[in-house]
């Protein structure tokens, strides 16, 4: 495990379409299934003391040869989601363990951003976000836990 993060949005995948009109059919238009395309998501956690995900932003900035990873987002029990890069795990006894794993191919980041730092706010958590873009997501098949269908 590389990295925990407590936010994760954009997960999600569309197929594109194309549409076709048919010469001398005026009634209607062919709907023609296209790729799909997967959309970029984006990691959020609090500020940590790692170079971990710098680094990884930083491979290949002047060579171009980005380090692709495999990686995984994990949802567990309530307030156990996780997103690990190469294997996810879920710690803690709650007993719910997995609900689900998306596996994300050859992903890689595409920004890295950090919140507004403020002395005059002492309360605040600086939050580190990571946008990544990937080339493929696949379902995992979990079984016996509380929310698939032989749990």
């Amino acid at each position: 495990m590389v990295a925990l993060f407590t936010e994760c949005s954009g997960l999600g995948t569309h197929r594109s379409v194309e549409s076709v009109r048919e010469g001398g059919l005026n009634d209607k238009v062919h709907q023609l299934a296209g790729p799909i395309e997967y959309d970029h998501i984006i990691l959020k956690r609090g500020l940590t003391a790692s170079r971990a995900l710098w680094d990884w932003f930083e491979a290949g900035q002047y060579d171009f040869k980005v380090k692709r990873l495999n990686m995984s987002i994990t949802q567990g029990a309530a307030g156990m989601n996780l997103v690990g890069m190469a294997v996810s795990a879920i710690g803690g006894n709650s007993g719910y363990g997995v609900v689900k794993t998306w596996n994300l191919e050859r992903a890689f980041p595409l920004s890295w951003k950090l919140s507004d730092l403020s002395v005059a706010n002492t309360t605040a958590v600086a939050v580190e976000s990571l946008e990544i873009v990937h080339e493929g997501i696949t379902l995992s098949p979990v079984f016996g836990t509380p929310m698939s269908a032989l749990g």
